[in-house]
């Protein structure tokens, strides 16, 4: 689910969370976070529900690839993530 994964890392930087921050309110390993972020890992769907609330949004807000505007500027943020 790369496009999960999109979201999930982009909410993340937005938030200013680490991946390790997440990974421990969530209950998972860093490494996990990471993989489903690629897109090596699709996640269960508990592990999905448990990141979403952490990051204050909802599953759908992630699989929309949607981001809470009161969180920063959307282009800054893609231009710094793509290069």
């Amino acid at each position: 689910m790369r496009n999960t994964g999109n979201g999930i890392r982009r909410t993340r930087c937005k938030l200013g969370i680490t991946q390790e921050t997440l990974s421990k309110k969530v209950g998972v390993g860093r490494s996990l976070i990471s993989k489903i972020e690629t897109g090596e890992s699709d996640g269960s769907l508990q592990t999905l529900k448990k990141i979403a609330t952490a990051l204050g949004v909802t599953i759908n807000d992630l699989l929309d690839d949607k981001i809470p505007k009161e969180h920063g500027d959307q282009r800054k943020l893609d231009k710094k993530l793509v290069g």
